[in-house]
């Protein structure tokens, strides 16, 4: 199932993009792995994000099963 993105997600994808562009702007290589690294970081953040937005509302209807 198709889920709209939540605020979150957009915003770590949105700082995520904002990363990506600085490491292509910057010449040093020690920089580029550094935006390189926070673009994975925030990206992975957006993930986690959605990971937990599907699986809240199922654990939330196997709480209910058990009282």
């Amino acid at each position: 199932m198709l889920q709209v993105p939540s605020h979150k997600t957009r915003e770590c994808c949105k700082h995520a993009a904002a990363c990506s562009e600085k490491a292509k702007q910057t010449r040093d290589p020690a920089m580029r792995m550094f935006w390189k690294e926070r673009e994975e970081f925030w990206l992975n953040l957006a993930q986690s994000y959605e990971l937990s937005a599907q699986i809240a509302p199922s654990a939330e209807a196997d709480a209910g099963r058990f009282h």
